[in-house]
């Protein structure tokens, strides 16, 4: 009787094939959780939008930025002030909450980058 003996290192190309199995089954949950968040990030992003421009109109920080077209003499002569005035008037915190959910989106989207190129082994 004929005993078949297998290839040299076909252990080794079997052990390799499971661990890029492995290693691409890894990338697609990061893949899928990364896109999970990005998901969630967009979905805050509309109201954080909406916040900010509610208190940017409430704030009037337009009426100040209107007087610099309107009464240039004015501004240039005190542009500390004026500077300082504008600093003021703007939404402190929903711009901080702003720009965190701006910061999270560009990180998911890096991420999403990343682990998509690992997708398809």
């Amino acid at each position: 009787m004929n005993q078949f003996v297998p290839p040299q290192g076909l252990f080794e190309k079997v052990m390799m094939r499971i661990a890029a199995q492995q290693l691409a089954l890894s990338m697609r949950r990061r893949f899928a959780l990364v896109a999970v968040g990005l998901a969630g990030l967009l979905a805050l992003s509309i109201p954080m939008w909406h916040a900010f421009l509610l208190d940017l109109s409430h704030s009037g920080l337009q009426q100040y930025l209107g007087l610099a077209f309107h009464d240039f003499r004015t501004v240039a002569a005190d542009w500390q002030d004026f500077g300082l005035i504008l600093a003021e008037s703007l939404p402190a915190v929903t711009t901080a909450g702003l720009l965190a959910v701006v910061f999270g989106l560009l990180v998911m989207v890096k991420f999403v980058i990343k682990y998509s190129k690992g997708l398809f082994v």
